[in-house]
């Protein structure tokens, strides 16, 4: 992802807490402290959603090495030109082309950025910067029909917005495409958007856009295929004893049932909570799978301790023999 003016509309660091100088241990630390007390799921409904994708936002950034590097430069870039008397940046435009190859075959792509469009004259994207730099990528010999070269982007989705789906007007170029993004787009996958990319020369086809989607992490869920995941802790007791437990889901908190005797790992399914199916695809929705952690305690008191001991003399001693020991 290319840096672009919004990145300069926030203080990452500053969301986030941290210092500039903060190390991505300490950032990770940052985010999930916050992300636990502002997610809307959590303390009983009281979290900030506005507030929480801002956290999100500037983790998404600054925990990825690549990105924070081009935050920095880009935030210098736009101090020095704060300081000569220039606009600190222009609506609309990213500072990194990167170009794979040239001519108009369709083994070849150009590299581009892709922004989301919140506004702004469209001319104002990359071909009103550069001007004609790409001229050289559209040329051939006169008189043969050629079709355009392909267009690559990046697109990133909060976790949610890849779950169900969504759509985005995007910037690529000077050109606008609206592009529907379908429920359940995983990590790393290409979207095809086809005549929207170069243009053909002497009456040949226009090449297509691919988009690569990057999701943003989730502070509670994590994905295996069409499946979410999500850990929830129990006390001891509750393990053994069984107990009722309310579980987040993306549509909101379900009841789960943990059978008494439950082992810390154990995994309970919820069916039908996990990814939607797409409306290509179809099929049927994934699952939640819930994995069951017993939370140990740490310190005690004299009364838990005396508690805690006269349960290990009651309860019957595990078989420790192993062959060889």
């Amino acid at each position: 992802m290319a840096a672009t003016a919004e990145w300069l509309d926030q203080d990452y660091y500053r969301v986030l807490g941290v210092p500039e100088t903060a190390s991505d241990k300490e950032i990770t630390r940052a985010y999930r402290r916050l992300a636990r007390r502002l997610h809307p799921d959590t303390n009983g409904g009281g979290g900030d959603a506005q507030r929480f994708g801002e956290v999100t936002a500037a983790y998404d950034v600054l925990h990825d090495p690549e990105k924070r590097r081009e935050y920095d430069e880009a935030r210098r870039f736009a101090a020095s030109r704060r300081s000569a008397g220039a606009p600190p940046w222009p609506h609309g435009v990213s500072v990194r082309v990167n170009r794979s190859g040239t001519g108009t075959g369709p083994g070849r792509a150009r590299r581009v950025s892709v922004e989301n469009l919140f506004g702004g004259d469209p001319g104002q994207g990359l071909g009103a910067v550069f001007g004609d730099a790409f001229a050289g990528s559209r040329t051939g010999p006169a008189g043969r029909p050629r079709r355009g070269a392909d267009v690559e982007a990046e697109l990133e989705l909060p976790f949610e917005e890849a779950v169900r789906g969504t759509t985005r007007a995007l910037r690529v170029g000077s050109q606008t495409v609206t592009a529907r993004i379908p429920a359940g787009v995983a990590d790393g996958q290409t979207i095809r958007l086809p005549g929207h990319g170069e243009p053909g020369t002497d009456g040949g086809p226009p090449g297509d856009l691919r988009i690569r989607i990057r999701v943003a992490p989730h502070p509670l869920f994590g994905r295996s295929g069409r499946d979410l995941t999500v850990s929830v802790p129990v006390t001891f007791p509750e393990a053994v004893l069984g107990v009722d437990i309310a579980v987040p889901t993306l549509d909101g908190p379900v009841t789960v049932r943990v059978p008494p005797g439950t082992r810390s790992g154990a995994t309970l399914r919820v069916r039908g909570r996990g990814v939607p199916p797409s409306g290509r695809a179809g099929g049927n929705p994934g699952d939640l799978l819930v994995t069951v952690e017993v939370d140990v305690p740490r310190q005690l008191d004299e009364r838990q301790r005396a508690a805690v001991e006269a349960l290990a003399q009651a309860l019957p001693q595990p078989s420790r023999a192993h062959p060889g020991v």
